[in-house]
């Protein structure tokens, strides 16, 4: 619970209302879709073929420094509708609480992070932003930032799609994990059951730098959510011919097969409206 003021102009301090656990509130909004994760292109993390450029880069890579930007997309894609126009609408100060913007700031400066974020995912073209009287309307826009109307991914031929589990959010890994750790999570769960990613090739192939690829992969594995297996290839371009890669596997609701059961769940729908003990204001 945050309980820092303002001072108004006249100088006398607003205290900012008391909110609602964050737990909670993710509980009902999350529970509210109707299913137990997310469908998120793969065209986010990686383009499926190279732009006019050559590269294969995508817009993952445009949130390699911006930590809240990614929290606020995830959560936006969480929580919009299945079905067209695939939105979410909520009270700015719900938006910011329930993305953990609360935890480390004011009310009004979480709202203002919040703000911020949103903004730039509407630059990069990956939503629109609205408003129905006090409400923040968000509409989902493709995964690839090119301004086209999203689509939900259900068959293989509608594109490639990773899952991300409600137990994300529900089980604080949004909090828990580094913005180095969420850009791996990301590109390792679109990645095969096993698998194998040379670090010196996440720059040239995602956006993301060696540093960030290593800190990352260390950390999922602190956590549990990776496994690494070491074996030796032969490698001709270097002096003893050979070289050590790590294989990795992801453990645990992280699998294939787990996230895979999540969109299977049917949840009891909830009214996707504002906690009525959250004020809009």
């Amino acid at each position: 619970m945050v309980q820092s003021s303002k001072k108004r102009s006249g100088g006398s301090k607003v205290k900012d209302v008391d909110l609602v656990d964050r737990h909670r509130i993710l509980t009902a909004m999350l529970g509210g879709t109707g299913r137990g994760g997310v469908p998120l292109r793969s065209e986010f993390i990686q383009l499926r073929e190279p732009d006019s450029s050559g590269s294969r880069v995508s817009r993952l890579a445009s949130f390699t420094t911006d930590p809240r930007s990614l929290d606020a997309y995830l959560l936006i894609h969480a929580l919009a509708s299945a079905k067209a126009p695939h939105e979410a609408s909520y009270p700015g100060l719900v938006w910011a609480h329930s993305a953990g913007f609360t935890i480390t700031a004011s009310q009004t400066s979480a709202r203002q992070q919040w703000s911020k974020a949103v903004g730039k995912l509407t630059k990069l073209e990956l939503i629109t932003a609205g408003r129905d009287k006090r409400q923040a309307v968000y509409t989902l826009l493709d995964e690839r930032g090119d301004g086209e109307p999203y689509t939900r991914p259900t068959k293989i031929e509608h594109g490639g799609w990773v899952t991300i589990p409600h137990a994300y959010w529900l089980d604080g890994w949004d909090q828990k994990l580094t913005l180095a750790q969420k850009l791996m999570l990301l590109i390792s769960l679109d990645q095969k059951q096993k698998f194998e990613l040379p670090t010196n090739r996440v720059q040239e192939w995602y956006g993301v730098s060696k540093s960030t690829a290593v800190r990352g992969f260390d950390g999922l594995r602190d956590h549990g959510i990776l496994d690494a297996d070491k074996r030796t290839t032969i490698d001709l371009s270097t002096k003893a011919m050979i070289r050590t890669v790590n294989v990795y596997t992801t453990l645990g609701i992280w699998t294939k097969a787990n996230r895979a059961k999540t969109m299977t769940i049917k949840r009891r729908r909830r009214r996707r409206t504002a906690p009525p003990e959250i004020s809009p204001s």
